[in-house]
C-alpha cells in the first residue's frame, strides 16, 4: 500500500513527433508490499543520490537534475 504525499514537481515535456505530456512527481514516505510494474522493462527502489547513475528517458531528465539538489 502506497501513500502519495505532497507533489514535489510538475512540468510538461514533448517527445519529438508526439503530444505534450504532463509529468507529476510525488514524495512517497511510506510504502508496504511490492510495487507492481505494468509498463516498464525494469523497476526498483533506489536512494535519491543514485538516480543520476541510471539511464532515464528524456522526459525525466529535468526531474533527475533538480532532485540531485534536494536534501532528503
Amino acid at each position: 500500500m502506497g501513500a502519495a504525499g505532497e507533489e514535489i514537481m510538475r512540468y510538461q515535456h514533448t517527445y519529438p513527433g508526439r503530444d505534450t505530456i504532463v509529468l507529476i512527481f510525488f514524495r512517497v514516505r511510506e510504502f508496504g508490499g511490492e510495487p507492481r510494474n505494468v509498463i516498464f522493462h525494469e523497476m526498483r527502489w533506489e536512494p535519491p543520490a543514485k538516480l543520476a547513475e541510471f539511464d532515464f528517458v528524456e522526459g525525466d531528465t529535468q526531474f533527475i537534475q533538480e532532485s540531485s539538489k534536494w536534501r532528503y
